[in-house]
């Protein structure tokens, strides 16, 4: 029999139960041995090699187990494994020592097989094995579907929930959009900051997007129906702008999903899912392109769902929503206005130019001479001398020019006024007269997922009056009004609205607690608005600033709170009352002052000592909330000996919260029943006597307590000396309790006093009092 090959044994069929797994299976079975008889395999390996044949494509499932039978010989030593689908790895184990075929590795895969692909069991022999290669294998591979669906990504939006059996297929990972320009409020860590294969945790490069950058984020989520059989999934998704970094390890997941997860998305509470990253090694891996614009992937999925994250540098923001629309409606000069959120997720490179007052379209056809008459959008006009024109892929050779003029009440031009998207949604104003109601939107942007040029009309152009204007949107249809020329008398002032980005405050009683804090003005009018005029006061001041045109936007950073005024002036001089917004912006926690108790002080039993702390926070108002275990200036627990703990918490006003804590020790006070200074002969017995008292000296000796001698020191020269004990009154060195003693009890110990002249301290403990400093005091002459 040639090592490298292996024939199917019929006998084998429903014979062995090994490790669970029937051999009464549908599909191809084969079980092969290779023993010192069959040759040395080459290079040391020996291979069961399985072909598909042609017109059996499918989907299947691989199971089977590998044993090592050199317990037949005697022999012991490491056998190793792996499974391969088309050359990838999809299984692998170790053998050590001998392992009984009760106790064989076992595997269970799928994969989608078409004709010629093939499935390769390879079996590693030990070099250092004199006995030879002696490994039993058993392979099924059972055709699961007839048709193998392809493995995809399935773009979606935001899901209600990404905890695991919440969203679930056994052939597509999921993938959607989680953040959008988005401001990092705080410095993250990533796990993969450069293009790169990422297949072990050695191979992971950290790195961080540090806070103020603007990102994109998206997710990948993995989770199949069955947990208790393992799925394999595999895609890759390119994106418009350079990958900053991806978050693989659960730990990152786990921090970051409060900061970067989609608004409204559920995902899995910190510590739940342990396992919810990707667990790096086969087959879980990804793969940063090296233009850093591509991830690829594969991983399996068993019990745990698996889940990846990826930032990227933020697309510059298009302020054209696909669908959006807006209708002229009244027979009036007016501003209407739309507002168009950012779309990252828009094809293309276009940028949307507006004018907050007037601009003018024009349709222009690059084939037709200068000279040459045409119609205005139908079919094009010549392009003027000296204008470049690009034309427009899939247009017909059309491109469009947009003349960008500002017009004063008069209708005269005096500048340039294009006003490109920032990264805040952008209000496009619209100002037209028409004869009647018109039901044609002025505004449409088509929802064809092309790039998307479009144009507002607001007004007539003086130096062409043959072009009719009208709004022109490139792959939609087109709308043409007639605006006459004129502009009629304004005698009321624009209005302005203030948002701020975070839309509302992200801490309690109207607090931020991120910085910075963007702020948006944006104004609109019955005419055209010239002019916003803002300033700040309080705990960031801001000068006076007039920026032209309807909108502008600024950040706040400072903690505190700032008071923001501002009005806005239209073309006619019409000025609104003056408005202000307050911003109030805390991220430090309240700062937490405890005097008293001491931390480390020992206090006597039942001693009055009053507390004292405070609790300041230097940002939010009102003051924040400070409580102890009493109210500061009330006496601690002093009622029993032993250690104690003081702790405070504090809230502040933004709903930060800090907490301190001390530690301080309650001891007895020690009243002694001898004289210091009455001494004894040496070699005499000194009973020494006393009694456990409080703070003012009541007796609250007991039996049990047990007070404890512990060392005899001579005072002058600090030297240790013996404790001897006279007679047997005093066991283990410990005080005798006495009833008679003391106002209602005391204790005493008989010293044998075999001692030098000089006079000498006695140390005790008594109970569970920590301290290791009592003593009595006795002189010998």
């Amino acid at each position: 029999m040639n090592p490298n090959s292996c024939t199917a044994n019929s006998n084998a069929l429903g014979t062995d139960p090994i490790n669970g797994l029937a051999n009464v299976m549908p599909g191809d079975i084969v079980t092969h041995t290779v023993d010192p008889f069959n040759g040395n395999p080459a290079n040391g390996v020996a291979n069961f090699l399985f072909t598909l044949p042609t017109g059996d494509d499918g989907r299947y499932e691989i199971r089977g187990s590998v044993w090592d039978a050199g317990l037949l010989f005697g022999t012991t030593r490491p056998q190793d494994w792996k499974l391969l689908v088309n050359g990838v790895q999809m299984a692998s184990g170790v053998l050590s020592g001998v392992v009984s075929r009760s106790q064989a590795e076992t595997f269970d895969v799928f994969a989608n097989l078409a004709g010629g692909d093939t499935v390769s069991l390879q079996l590693f022999e030990d070099p250092n094995a004199a006995a030879g290669f002696f490994v039993g294998t058993n392979m099924n591979i059972t055709e699961v579907s007839a048709v193998a669906p392809p493995q995809t990504v399935l773009k979606i939006t935001p899901p209600p929930s990404v905890q695991l059996d919440a969203l679930e297929n056994n052939q597509s990972a999921f993938f959607f959009a989680e953040r959008v320009s988005f401001v990092l409020p705080g410095a993250i860590t990533v796990d993969a900051s450069s293009p790169g294969t990422y297949n072990s945790d050695g191979s992971l490069t950290p790195g961080t997007i540090p806070a103020g950058t603007v990102v994109d984020s998206f997710f990948v989520h993995a989770d199949p129906f069955d947990p208790n059989n393992g799925v394999f999934y595999s895609g890759s998704v390119s994106f418009l702008n350079p990958i900053l970094g991806v978050i693989a390890l659960s730990g990152g997941l786990d921090q970051t999903d409060a900061i970067l997860g989609a608004p409204g998305t559920l995902y899995p509470v910190p510590g739940s899912e342990p396992a919810r990253g990707f667990e790096l090694g086969f087959p879980d891996m990804f793969v940063i392109s090296a233009d850093g614009k591509t991830l690829s992937f594969s991983n399996g999925v068993g019990g745990a769902s698996d889940q990846l994250r990826i930032v990227t540098a933020a697309s510059p923001p298009q302020p054209v929503a696909p669908g959006t629309s807006t209708t002229f409606t009244s027979p009036n000069v007016i501003n209407q206005t739309v507002t168009i959120p950012p779309d990252a997720n828009m094809n293309g490179t276009a940028t949307m130019r507006v004018s907050f007052i007037q601009v003018v379209p024009a349709v222009f056809n690059a084939s037709i001479a200068a000279g040459t008459n045409g119609n205005a959008f139908s079919g094009g006009k010549p392009v003027p001398a000296g204008t470049t024109c690009t034309p427009i892929a899939g247009a017909g050779g059309n491109c469009i020019i947009t003349e960008n003029k500002c017009f004063d009440a008069n209708g005269t031009a005096f500048a340039l006024c294009p006003i490109t998207a920032t990264t805040t949604p952008i209000l496009l104003t619209s100002q037209y007269k028409i004869l009647s109601p018109q039901a044609n939107p002025a505004l449409l942007i088509a929802s064809d997922g092309q790039s998307d040029y479009a144009v507002i009309t607001t007004g007539f152009d003086p130096a062409d009056p043959t072009i009719s204007g009208g709004t022109k949107a490139l792959n939609s249809d087109e709308v043409i009004a007639n605006l006459p020329g004129s502009l009629p008398s304004d005698t009321v002032p624009p209005t302005t609205t203030a948002s701020t980005s975070p839309l509302a405050p992200n801490g309690a009683n109207g607090w931020f607690i991120t910085s910075p804090v963007s702020v948006i003005l944006a104004a609109t009018d019955d005419t055209l608005v010239k002019q916003i005029a803002y300033s700040a006061t309080g705990a960031q001041s801001i000068a006076p600033t007039t920026v032209p045109g309807a909108s502008t936007f600024f950040q706040i950073t400072n903690q505190g709170m700032t008071t923001i005024s501002y009005q806005a002036t239209d073309q006619a001089g019409n000025m609104e009352a003056l408005k202000t917004l307050t911003v109030k912006i805390d991220t430090t926690s309240p700062n937490i002052s405890i005097i008293s108790p001491t931390n480390g002080a020992t206090y006597t039993l039942k001693q009055p000592v009053a507390t004292s702390y405070s609790c300041t926070d230097p940002e939010s108002s009102p003051a924040p909330s400070c409580t102890g275990p009493v109210a500061s200036g009330s006496n601690i627990d002093t009622a029993s000996v032993g250690s104690k703990s003081f702790t405070v918490n504090s809230t502040d006003a933004a709903g930060l919260s800090s907490t301190q804590s001390v530690s301080y020790s309650v001891s007895y006070n020690v009243c002694t029943l001898n004289s210091p200074s009455v001494a004894v002969k040496s070699g005499a017995v000194i009973p020494l006597k006393m009694y456990l008292c409080d703070f003012r000296g009541n007796d609250v000796s007991n039996s049990g307590v047990i007070v404890h001698a512990t060392k005899l020191i001579q005072v002058s020269t600090q030297a240790s000396d013996a404790i001897v004990t006279a007679g047997s009154a005093n066991p283990d060195n410990d005080f005798r309790f006495d009833s008679t003693l003391g106002p209602a009890g005391g204790y005493i110990f008989n010293l044998l006093a075999n001692l030098p002249t000089g006079t000498y301290n006695l140390f005790f403990t008594a109970g569970n009092d920590p301290s290791k400093s009592h003593f009595l005091t006795f002189q010998v002459n």
